[in-house]
């Protein structure tokens, strides 16, 4: 399947290492569900401890107070990005059809967000367009493995 997918025409870049997984070097990794959920579990600790390390941080002095003021609008940014509830949930490839792995502790805006990113997801054929590819990819690893060496 390596070669396939990188004979596929897709931006394929490998085996990754789990230093690539937020490198950005890959805008899909995947990996088996117990991996990708303690990386998702680590992030999202991370992200929230990165957070409140920068808010103690912003308010030590009048200096950093000022300084967070400035920076502000990068800040709400940069807080937008890494909300899960931004996102609501992501899709769980491999199934007919879709499934949305939202949060245990999502709130009404994740949950709004989710259904918004469910009903895209439909809307694209992204499920069927995913199965298409994959047959055609399979396709063209047969017609290689068949080949004579």
């Amino acid at each position: 399947m390596f070669k396939s997918l990188q004979g596929a025409g897709l931006d394929f870049v490998g085996n990754v290492e789990g230093g690539d997984v937020f490198s950005g070097r890959a805008d899909v990794v995947v990996c088996d569900g117990f991996v990708g959920n303690a990386v998702l579990k680590s992030a999202e600790a991370l992200a929230d401890l990165a957070t409140r390390l920068l808010a103690k941080e912003l308010r030590a002095t009048r200096r950093t107070r000022l300084g967070f003021l400035l920076a502000r609008p990068a800040l709400e940014r940069f807080r937008i990005n890494t909300d899960y509830a931004e996102y609501g949930a992501a899709p769980l490839l491999g199934l007919a059809g879709g499934c949305f792995i939202a949060h245990g502790r999502s709130n009404p805006r994740a949950i709004q967000s989710a259904v918004r990113r469910a009903v895209e997801f439909a809307q694209a054929d992204v499920d069927l367009k995913i199965r298409d590819r994959l047959a055609e990819l399979h396709s063209q690893e047969e017609r290689v493995l068949r080949q004579p060496a």
